[in-house]
Order: C-alpha cells, then sequence, then structure tokens
C-alpha cells in the first residue's frame, strides 16, 4: 500500500469504526496528514507578508482542515486496534498521562492478528473467493455442431482396466467440550475457532461466561496440530496448567487436553482419518 492509496482508503472508509486496518494503512495516513499540515503552515506563513485578510483565510483553511480529517483519523485509529484484537474504546488512553500514548504507540506498531480475529478477517489475506466455472453453451438446433450420441464401449470381460476409485478422506480435527456447561459441544474439520460468538466459531461455547468471544484457533497444518490463543481473556491452558502465549502458534500433540477460561471448561482435541 502506498501513501495515496492509504489515504483514499482513509477517506473512502470515512467514518467506518469495524473491520480492521493494517499498519501500512495507519502510518501512511498519519504521514499524508503531517505533509498536509507542512503545506498549510508554509502557505500560512507565506500569505502574513501578503495581508491581514490573507492570514485569516490559511488560517481557516487549517481549522477547517483539521475538523475535515477528525473522523478518518479516529476511525483508522479504532480499526489499527481492531487489527491486534484491542477494543477500539482503548483509544482513549490518549487522555492518560504520558502512559496511555506509549501503549497506543506500542500497539500501532505491533503486527496484526495474524488470520481472523473477533473483529473480521485479516486485511493481509483477502478471503479467496472460488472460481465458479462457466456452464457450456448450449448448441441452437440447426447450428450445425455435431452432436455425438455414441455410448464409450462397455467393458469386455476380463477386461483389466481398474475402475477409478476416489480419493482416500483427508485427516480432520475433531474439537469435543468434555467439561464445562457445553459439555457434549462438537466440531470438526482442517480449522476450527473455538469460543462464544456463533458468526465467528466452529466450536461455540455459549454457556461459558469465562470464555472469550473467540478464544482460540485450531490448525491442523500438515499433520501437525498448532494452537493459538487469540488474546483472550482469561487464557487458554494444557491440562497441565501452563498458560499459553496470546497470538503465537504452539504445536500440541494428537489426544492433548485444553482448559479454557476459568479452567472450568475443557475441550479434546484429534485427529480422525
Amino acid at each position: 500500500m502506498d501513501l495515496f492509496e492509504a489515504f483514499g482508503t482513509c477517506f473512502r472508509k470515512y467514518a467506518v469504526f469495524s473491520g480492521r486496518a493494517r499498519r501500512s494503512e495507519y502510518w501512511l495516513f498519519c504521514l499524508a496528514n503531517i505533509l498536509l499540515a507542512i503545506v498549510l503552515s508554509l502557505l500560512t506563513l507565506v500569505l502574513t507578508k501578503v495581508s491581514q485578510t490573507a492570514v485569516m483565510v490559511a488560517y481557516g483553511l487549517s481549522c477547517l482542515f483539521s475538523l475535515v480529517m477528525f473522523l478518518p483519523g479516529l476511525a483508522v485509529m479504532v480499526r489499527r486496534l481492531h487489527d491486534t484484537d484491542h477494543s477500539g474504546a482503548a483509544v482513549l488512553l490518549l487522555f492518560v498521562p504520558l502512559v496511555g500514548p506509549i501503549i497506543l504507540l506500542v500497539w500501532y506498531c505491533r503486527d496484526g492478528t495474524p488470520g481472523p480475529n473477533r473483529y473480521g478477517e485479516s486485511p493481509k489475506l483477502p478471503p479467496e473467493r472460488p472460481k465458479t466455472p462457466e456452464p457450456p453453451a448450449a448448441e441452437e438446433p440447426g447450428s450445425g455442431a455435431a452432436v455425438s450420441l455414441v455410448k464409450p464401449p462397455a467393458a469386455e470381460p476380463g477386461d483389466k482396466t481398474q475402475p477409478l476409485t476416489p480419493p482416500p478422506p483427508q485427516p480432520r480435527l475433531l474439537v469435543d467440550c468434555v467439561e464445562g456447561g457445553d459439555k457434549g459441544a462438537h466440531a470438526e474439520g482442517k480449522l476450527v475457532y473455538v469460543g462464544r460468538d456463533a458468526a465467528l466459531c466452529q466450536l461455540v461455547l455459549q454457556h461459558s461466561p469465562s470464555v472469550s468471544r473467540s478464544h482460540c484457533m485450531i490448525h491442523l497444518n500438515e499433520g501437525r496440530i498448532e494452537l493459538m490463543d487469540l488474546n483472550s481473556r482469561n487464557g487458554t491452558y494444557l491440562a497441565d496448567g501452563t498458560r499459553l502465549p496470546p497470538n503465537q502458534t504452539v504445536v500440541i500433540a494428537n489426544g492433548s487436553k485444553l482448559l479454557l477460561g476459568s479452567r472450568d471448561t475443557a475441550v479434546f482435541i484429534g485427529v480422525a482419518q
């Protein structure tokens, strides 16, 4: 993303506070604001030598510029926080002397959450839409196109040609809730999100208040079971009580048991063919 693209993107999302914004979008928009502010300051300095009226016009343009840029600036700040899986309300840290702006600066410099999080898909990896094959054009009567009515020859006795066999089944994750208010909940697939939000997760634990909306992600990647805590509020723990670091991929063994939130909710992870 270049400077003009970032500036245009933020203006197209003028007052959009939902979704996510990657680092380049936020910092290039800040750079564009700084450059425009410098241009307006130089214009004001030049007009001070012309007349008092020109100075007032320049100051008016500066005030108008600040008003116009306020909403898109605030919106991209919130979307940048969403990209790091923090609530947009954290922008209020700006009013905490010294410490608040430093915390926000660290979050704005961090890379976004890999893959989807509770605020949407990653802006770095837009979801690919499968290409649907176009149906073949129907032949009109009398067009002269030849239509083959010949059936393939039937297999003769003793023919050793092997029939086509279906591909072997692919391994998949089996994730079951074995303890807690949602005991018996089940999900399976190559990628399983666990949490309370049915719109974001495959394994939905709506009766487990200590579990976050989007709590953790389990991925079957080339035979390995990869687990990532999605910066959950109450944490993800192994069976021995070890708390997993947030937003970091950890490889776990087949048949592992995880404790979620306040540890009263447990899920069992296995692999099936």
